[in-house]
């Protein structure tokens, strides 16, 4: 029975009770994840070839507009060549996997940019790819370099203090690592690790850029800083956040041992969640980030309360439905077959659309209404817009929408998506994320095997 404060769970009145469970998600940095109110969804089987026929898609204009489409292959107004076809060419290469091309390509795009613009944004670009395969000593060198701005909240200042760190690595043992899972009132799964030894409750977070840890559990686990300066980075409130970097000595899940793990230490009072600033809710002790994740098979079975993790092996991929653009990014389709690309965040309680969608897609208004976004840092309230009527097909399954929130412009890179999946639609499923192979699917009914 949940307690708040002295105060027993089933004594609260039920609106209070509700009003309750819907604040305790959404925690997560590099970007930030957010938790508003419930979508109101129902599944069913996709059905063959229900996605098969796409609508004619309108070619885009414009060579940023194409970029902004993910239209890397545009062949517009005019033709592209030189920097701009190299900038395109690292992107397709991203969406790929194809990471030493995408690398040089991005170079060559940055190195050749006559125009700011372009410049500034394959700089962008080359950061992003640099740190998502942890090259901190070409990051450093990318600082030096100039000729762009540096990503916001100085980000590289974490980059450069992993640069002296051990290299990383992977420990599988040779059968499946199962571990049970909870899940929090928002429905984000949460595991027990092992932090140089200690045993600590992390959520497993795929909207976190990198791991994080709490400064109480940071210390008591022995996990000091690596610089005394301190980084910024932007929560979904919008409000900027100190981050320090460290490095794990030794971070276990299960029978699967990380040693030298790249984290952020987080101020414990930016990871708690507390009703009118006096009675805590919610504590987290850490976060298990993308920059752990996309280095292993994992299922997390929500049905199962369960969670499994396995050494990838490389497999031929026809399609890679989970892509990373700056973040994790999955490939599905409307309801009559449109290709859209959502952002993929456990750690925010609800899916929700973005104003990208809205001219590809009809749905009706279905009214505002008040809503918290809950991040590191606390929260903000403002009017939220919802639409209905909208479907979408996500591994084998149709998602009928009655009611779903609609955010802003969000991006992965220069690319706009057009919403972003949250735990809301995956419960009670089991969701495979194999960011080697791009592999991204959904099974309901999960179980423990």
């Amino acid at each position: 029975m949940p307690m708040i404060g002295s105060l027993e769970w089933k004594k609260l009145p039920a609106a209070f009770r509700a009003c309750l469970l819907g604040l305790g998600s959404g925690i997560l940095l590099t970007p930030f994840s957010s938790c508003r109110a419930g979508t109101h969804v129902s599944i069913s089987p996709a059905g063959e070839g229900m996605v098969s026929a796409s609508p004619a898609k309108a070619q885009a204009a414009t060579f940023w507009e194409a970029m902004e489409n993910a239209e890397f292959d545009w062949t517009g107004s005019r033709t592209i060549e030189g920097a701009e076809a190299a900038f395109a060419g690292s992107l397709n290469a991203v969406m790929g996997g194809m990471w030493a091309r995408a690398e040089d390509l991005a170079r060559k795009a940055l190195d050749e940019a006559k125009d700011p613009v372009l410049a500034a944004k394959a700089g962008d670009l080359l950061f992003q790819i640099l740190f998502h395969q942890s090259k901190w000593e070409d990051l450093s060198a990318l600082r030096a370099k100039g000729g762009f701005t540096l990503p916001e909240g100085n980000t590289i200042l974490l980059a450069e203090a992993f640069r002296g760190t051990p290299e990383e690595r992977y420990l599988f043992p040779e059968s499946p690592v199962r571990r049970p899972i909870s899940l929090t009132w928002g429905g984000n799964p949460v595991v027990e690790v092992e932090v140089n030894g200690r045993r600590r409750k992390f959520w497993i977070d795929t909207g976190a850029g990198l791991s994080v840890i709490a400064s109480d559990a940071a210390e008591d686990c022995g996990v000091a800083s690596l610089a005394a300066g301190e980084a910024e980075a932007r929560a979904a409130t919008g409000r900027n956040v100190g981050v320090r970097a460290a490095a794990i000595r030794e971070l276990k899940i299960g029978g699967l041992e990380i040693r030298n793990h790249p984290v952020m230490i987080i101020d414990k009072r930016n990871l708690e969640v507390k009703l009118l600033g006096l009675v805590r809710l919610l504590k987290i002790d850490g976060l298990i980030g993308w920059n752990a994740i996309r280095h292993i098979d994992m299922e997390i079975d929500y049905g199962g309360k369960q969670v499994i993790l396995r050494k990838p092996v490389k497999r031929d991929a026809s399609e890679r439905r989970l892509v990373w653009l700056g973040q994790p990014v999955v490939r599905l389709h409307t309801g009559d077959g449109r290709p859209v690309l959502f952002g993929l965040d456990t750690g925010s309680r609800a899916t929700s659309l973005t104003e990208t969608i809205l001219g590809k897609i009809d749905a009706a208004a279905a009214g505002e209404k008040s809503a918290a976004t809950w991040s590191a840092g606390g929260s903000v309230r403002a009017r939220t817009r919802f639409v209905s009527g909208v479907a979408l097909v996500l591994g084998g399954f149709r998602f009928d929408f009655e009611k779903i929130a609609v955010t802003g412009d969000k991006r992965a890179v220069v690319v706009r998506l057009d919403g972003i999946i949250g735990s809301d639609i995956l419960q009670d499923t089991r969701l495979s994320l194999d960011a080697a192979n791009g592999r991204f699917e959904i099974e309901r009914g999960g179980k423990a095997d």
